[in-house]
């Protein structure tokens, strides 16, 4: 279980006043709040934050840390336990995330106790305490904190935490937190409407409805499923345009069901036209995202590439100009220039070569890329070339 940790000063200080604690934490809260929503709004994470605002969190994190440090004031502590749990703007840090979220959650912070909970929960870091976990949210949710709300109905509505599972109790839940816009807890009345759950009576179109109302900020899961009920015409008009665009923009935000649902709308030209290259790439992804599906994918991908004989090909030269193509065999052949560095590219797979001092033919198989010259009428491989380092294509 989790162990009771309190927070440290790094360096000794004299403590400081309650008025210049509230000072520091109103404007280190105000700076982070602010990149929060600019991050939220961009789709983007805090590593890939401008230099400006990665100093602006720094100097936040520096301020938090006076107010919690020397005055354990609850709010420092609670931003500070974020910051530091889940790596934001500043170097992951566990243990001392939960030291800064033990002692804001013991002054009853609501937003420290929800965050406490969702650590137990999922043994981020010092193993599952789901027992402990569920107080926490109910703690929180006492409180009407949005976010707590909607992970204690998640509870009810999965039977997790040593619960029963409560339907009912998982729409009220929902319910309330929804009325704050909470899109998550949107997401999750949706699902009970898709299913007709929790007292809700059957209603694709009005689960669909409440899908686009998440995705209004940005939501993945409601992006997603928006994009699937587009895709089936289920609850509404099917569109495969506008749902390759909810699958691309959830897929955007790191979702793997998402990006593998690209993949296939590509695969077989739904809402655009059918692109076996795009879609295996979009398999790939959803792969490294951690979606275990897509390696059956990306094997039927391949092997369907293998089997197809291109009409064109192209090699793209890392400095210098284009070097087309001039007669295809099965994988390719092409005309070299001198003094130029060529990246060949074609179907699912990429290889490099350094052509200084070469002049003759580029050849590509479905493995191997050769170079050879004429020599007295005659054809041979020029001394030091062979095959290409093989890439990701």
């Amino acid at each position: 279980s989790r162990p009771h940790l309190q927070p440290f000063c790094r360096t000794p200080l004299s403590p400081v006043t309650e008025h210049e604690a509230e000072r520091l934490f109103d404007q280190g809260g105000r700076t982070y709040v602010k990149i929060q929503r600019i991050i939220q709004r961009r789709g983007i994470l805090y590593a890939e934050l401008p230099p400006e605002l990665r100093v602006q969190i720094e100097q936040a994190r520096d301020e938090l840390s006076l107010a919690a440090d020397l005055n354990q004031h609850a709010g420092a502590c609670a931003i500070l336990g974020s910051m530091y749990s889940f790596g934001q703007g500043i170097p992951l840090d566990l243990e001392m995330g939960v030291r800064y979220l033990n002692m804001a959650a013991e002054a009853n912070h609501a937003d420290a106790q929800c965050k406490l909970g969702y650590i137990d929960q999922s043994g981020a870091a010092f193993g599952r305490d789901r027992t402990q976990a569920f107080v926490l949210y109910t703690k929180a949710a006492d409180q009407r904190h949005v976010g707590a709300l909607f992970n204690l109905g998640c509870v009810y509505r999965d039977g997790d935490c040593g619960v029963e599972r409560d339907y009912v109790r998982a729409r009220q839940l929902f319910e309330r937190a929804a009325v704050e816009e909470h899109a998550g807890a949107i997401c999750g009345l949706a699902g009970l409407y898709d299913t007709g759950e929790g007292g809700c009576e059957q209603d694709h179109h009005k689960s669909y409805q409440l899908y686009r109302r998440a995705a209004v900020s940005g939501y993945p899961p409601a992006l997603f499923n928006a994009g699937c009920a587009l895709r089936s015409g289920e609850g509404v008009e099917q569109n495969h345009e506008l749902a390759l665009e909810a699958f691309e923009a959830a897929a955007a935000r790191g979702h793997c069901k998402a990006q593998f649902n690209v993949g296939c709308m590509c695969a077989f030209g739904e809402g655009i036209p059918a692109n076996l290259v795009r879609a295996r790439a979009c398999f790939e992804h959803a792969a490294k995202l951690g979606y275990k599906g897509a390696a059956v994918a990306i094997r039927k991908a391949d092997k369907k590439l293998r089997s197809r004989s291109p009409k064109g090909a192209s090699l793209q030269p890392l400095y210098g100009k284009r070097v087309l193509v001039v007669e295809c065999e099965q994988w390719g052949v092409a005309s070299g220039t001198a003094g130029l560095c060529v990246e060949w590219s074609n179907k699912s797979q990429r290889y490099t070569v350094d052509l200084d001092g070469f002049g003759g033919a580029i050849k590509v198989s479905s493995s191997k890329l050769r170079l050879e010259v004429p020599y007295s009428g005659a054809q041979r491989k020029p001394k030091g070339s062979g095959a290409a380092r093989g890439g990701g294509g």
